[in-house]
């Protein structure tokens, strides 16, 4: 049903990219913030340049964000490795594989280490431009809703697929897995990208039952909106989040921890990705986090030498501001 396009007609690259009124810079003039190229793998090198060249003539600040479904650092497509962080093509890219990663652990599927891996991965291999740029998801309308994924396994036909609801139970546990993986999403390194609905707790599962329309009678008096919201808040009030630098403190089992800073402001957040009670030893004297107090369950923890006893329920995620108190 897609045309199939000779991207390198000039007539086509003068309407989409190169002409004073093209498709690119229009609607950037009308206020458009930047670009999503769908399916970039397919596009060739030469017309990513020439798209990145044409939209920051308009708006230096304007974003370039790729579809890219692996580690775009070291992408190869059809046969050759594509450039996308070399500095000509991509501003950063959809984060799937920290999606992929936050799922995996929350189905039993990796361990707490092999999560901080994966992250670490990313840190390591992209540029840190890109990586603070990455488009953070845990949705989107190519894939399972994250409260499908998280609740139970897809069903194999399709007439399954469209009637699967989860209850009870079920229900229960998917949501409470669904706030923790949200707020890994809101507090790591990135962009955070709401599909729509998940906000509320819309389920299904891989296209087209993820593309469902918006549910409004789903959205009055959603107490799960509510604690949903709380982490977009979070997020937005403590600008360590946004900028501060990613460093691993604790990664055990199901329990993941990490410290996000920037100047004097230190948070450590630490999210148990199973249903079981933890009692951890995290070890935060390298940060100087003698005293830890919990913004999250209003816990507050001393040590001299700032190795910590933190107990953590299930599918909990405790955010802990540790500033000495005369930084505060």
């Amino acid at each position: 049903t897609l045309p199939r396009i000779n991207k390198n007609s000039k007539s086509f690259l003068e309407y989409i990219v190169t002409g004073e009124n093209s498709i690119v810079k229009k609607w950037l003039r009308l206020g458009a913030s930047g670009w999503r190229l769908d399916v970039v793998d397919e596009l060739p090198d030469s017309l990513v340049k020439l798209i990145r060249e044409n939209v920051k003539a308009v708006d230096s600040d304007a974003v370039i964000i790729g579809e890219v479904w692996e580690d775009a650092s070291n992408k190869v497509s059809y046969g050759e490795q594509r450039e996308y962080f070399l500095g000509y093509e991509l501003d950063s890219v959809m984060n799937y594989p920290l999606g992929n990663a936050i799922l995996d652990a929350f189905t039993s599927r990796i361990d707490a280490p092999e999560l901080n891996r994966r992250i670490m991965s990313l840190k390591e291999n992209y540029p840190p431009q890109s990586f603070y740029s990455c488009l953070n998801m845990l949705s989107s309308h190519d894939i399972s809703r994250i409260m499908s994924a998280l609740g139970a396994p897809a069903p194999e036909t399709r007439d399954e697929k469209s009637a699967a609801r989860l209850d009870g139970a079920a229900l229960e546990i998917a949501e409470k897995k669904t706030l923790a993986a949200t707020a890994l999403q809101m507090l790591l390194p990135g962009v955070p990208c709401v599909y729509y609905g998940d906000e509320i707790g819309m389920q299904g599962y891989e296209d087209p039952f993820c593309r469902r329309t918006f549910d409004w009678d789903k959205a009055e008096n959603n107490n799960f909106l509510e604690r949903f919201k709380y982490w977009i808040r979070l997020r937005m009030s403590i600008d360590v989040f946004t900028c501060g630098e990613l460093e691993p403190v604790y990664a055990y089992g199901p329990v993941y921890g990490f410290m996000r800073i920037s100047g004097l402001e230190k948070y450590l957040v630490l999210v148990n990705m199973s249903a079981d009670f933890q009692r951890i030893r995290v070890d935060a004297a390298r940060f100087s986090a003698f005293c830890m107090h919990s913004i999250t369950s209003g816990a507050k923890y001393e040590s001299a030498d700032g190795i910590h006893l933190v107990d953590i329920q299930g599918y909990e995620v405790v955010v802990f501001d540790c500033r000495e108190a005369n930084d505060l």
